[in-house]
């Protein structure tokens, strides 16, 4: 087994102790049916092999004839809540699925990263589009895509090389559906280009631990330079049993440390700020928070990046709650176009618009009674001029 494939199934396994990795390949070797971890593929491509310049060896290479890899691999074992899906991919072409499942979908499509899931509702389901998230580089070099969604907290993110390119942020305890799915490709709608070179490398799916559902709502979670320091944000609201809050560094968004702990207000019907500064921060840092209950149980916010000395736009959201509008703060490096989505925790879009902002400080006022729905509300901030994203949850009284 490759040295680069241990190394990440070490990481992946740091990374949640708990996690089981249910299916791995490293195509090391032909077959390419044949799995590392998990049960062997059914079937492949006709011209799909074991070819060198992999990401560190071998990989799989589709072959030469504008033939599909088309890896399909028995959908009864990936019937899972939460699922955690990882591949190293060197792009030749413009369209190419990493993983498809009936309406499970996570690849490029015209040369950008884009997600589709399906979550249940009850006997139906709703299904979750990212939209396009990320410019895939045209490089010639191995990448690594992960997708990765958490039943126990809602929350699925796209990261690319371990920096996390689209969060969503949905209902906790929230499964997907796999209902009639059918079996899981892998590479459909992949063909290289004819290259005949390696393009897929070190696949690896872990299905996502159990884990109880912590008494506290997090409405938002910030990170940014603060002159020569950090500063690390978070408001929280319906704390009960709550013990801590960990803020975590990283250098690579996969492997982190606890840095600073912040007791728990531990208040149920307030909203509840934290701040914390780290005075030694990273060039590029990656921050995320650990929520941990009082019997030891915890779960893990969404990924923030940092960059010292960067130009970066900041964004604040005020007041939270609100009860008839709620103003987006926008401090831009440069002029840039904006879209909003605020929507209801089970995906309605509520309301939407658009506006172009100059440089520097901004305001965004948006009009709550425009809608009926009251409590928890999402909003999806999006950047259409560099491509970024960011979402807030709001509560509206």
């Amino acid at each position: 087994m490759k040295i680069i494939f241990q190394i990440l199934f070490l990481t992946l396994g740091a990374l949640n102790s708990k996690a089981q990795i249910i299916s791995s390949f490293s195509w090391s070797s032909n077959p390419v049916t044949r799995a590392d971890v998990g049960a062997n593929a059914i079937s492949a491509g006709a011209n799909a092999t074991s070819s060198a310049n992999g990401r560190n060896a071998n990989g799989l290479n589709p072959g030469p004839n504008r033939e599909n890899i088309s890896l399909r691999l028995a959908g009864s074992n990936f019937n899972l809540a939460g699922i955690d899906m990882s591949i190293d991919f060197r792009r030749e072409e413009s369209d190419a699925d990493f993983f498809t499942r009936s309406n499970y979908v996570f690849g490029m499509a015209g040369g950008r990263i884009r997600a589709s899931f399906p979550l249940t509702n009850g006997a139906t389901f709703t299904t979750i589009n990212s939209g396009d998230v990320y410019n895939v580089p045209n490089d010639r070099l191995f990448h690594t895509y992960r997708f990765r969604y958490d039943n126990n907290t809602g929350v699925a993110i796209i990261s690319v090389d371990g920096t996390t390119v689209y969060t969503y942020t949905g209902i906790t305890n929230t499964a997907l559906y796999w209902t009639g799915a059918g079996d899981l490709t892998i590479g459909a709608n992949m063909d290289g280009g004819a290259t005949n070179v390696a393009i897929l490398d070190n696949m690896v799916i872990q299905m996502i631990p159990a884990a109880g559902v912590l008494p506290v709502d997090l409405l938002s979670f910030t990170a940014a330079p603060k002159g020569a320091l950090a500063a690390i944000k978070w408001t929280t609201t319906r704390e009960m049993n709550t013990a801590t809050f960990t803020v975590e560094r990283s250098s690579n968004g996969i492997s982190f440390a606890a840095i600073k702990t912040v007791i728990a207000v531990n208040s149920f019907n307030s909203t509840n700020n934290y701040q914390v500064t780290d005075s030694t921060p990273l060039a590029k840092g990656f921050y995320r928070l650990k929520m941990t209950d009082i019997d030891g149980s915890y779960t893990y916010s969404a990924t923030r990046q940092v960059e010292m000395g960067a130009a970066k736009v900041t964004v604040s959201c005020f007041p939270n709650p609100s009860t008839d509008y709620v103003n987006l703060k926008i401090n831009n490096n440069k002029p840039a176009a904006y879209s909003y989505y605020i929507t209801s925790l089970d995906g309605r879009i509520l309301l939407s618009g658009v506006s172009k902002l100059g440089t520097g400080t901004q305001l965004l006022s948006i009009d709550l009674t425009k809608t009926d729905v009251k409590g928890v509300l999402i909003i999806q901030l999006n950047n259409t001029s560099d491509n970024t994203m960011q979402t807030f949850k709001i509560v509206k009284q």
